[in-house]
């Protein structure tokens, strides 16, 4: 005989607590425009995620054709609803805990109009600047950037003191391993 547990009022409130939901700011920059470009639409997305404080991928896609820029659709995820390591250019993968965040965006193109087909815009993990600031695309520094602190890190300036010239020159929070 297996026991269930029931969520008492405490524990619904903590889950409760940590689910964000940003429909109303997704309804009012996404659904009330009709994108007749994909540039249209990036900069919705772009202005979308930056005023909810979320971050979204690209998890798959399709092209009309090889080579061409339109898609015939393209599914966004929240970046922290993935379980694979993040890749980029020059850096080593390393592990990041996924919430496992069901948040979606699903655009497709019908009679040469964008549309999205398909959203769900409730994140099971905080919807905060502060949260945000510690994911790995707003940490990662440009070239440019690198290029000012490099000289920092060649000197073997303290890790902090790095820190927080990256935080008070570009904005970004970097963490220990970044350096």
């Amino acid at each position: 005989m297996m026991l269930q547990s029931t969520p008492t009022a405490s524990t619904s409130r903590n889950i409760s607590s940590l689910l964000c939901d940003v429909t109303a700011i997704f309804q009012r920059i996404m659904l009330c425009c009709i994108f007749y470009t994909w540039t249209q639409f990036k900069e919705a997305l772009d202005t979308f995620m930056k005023e909810s404080n979320t971050s979204y991928r690209v998890d798959s896609s399709k092209k009309d054709r090889p080579g061409a820029d339109d898609y015939k659709f393209v599914k966004f995820k929240c970046t922290f609803g993935s379980h694979r390591a993040p890749r980029g250019a020059g850096f080593r993968n390393r592990g990041f805990k996924s919430t496992s965040c069901q948040s979606i965006i699903l655009v497709q193109r019908k009679s040469n109009v964008y549309m999205i087909t398909k959203y769900k815009t409730v994140h099971n993990h905080p919807c905060t600047a502060s949260f945000m600031s510690t994911d790995v695309s707003r940490r990662r520094l440009s070239s440019q950037e690198m290029a000012i602190i490099q000289p920092f890190i060649e000197r073997n300036t303290d890790v902090h003191e790095i820190m927080d010239l990256a935080h008070e020159k570009f904005g970004k929070a970097l963490l220990y391993n970044d350096i």
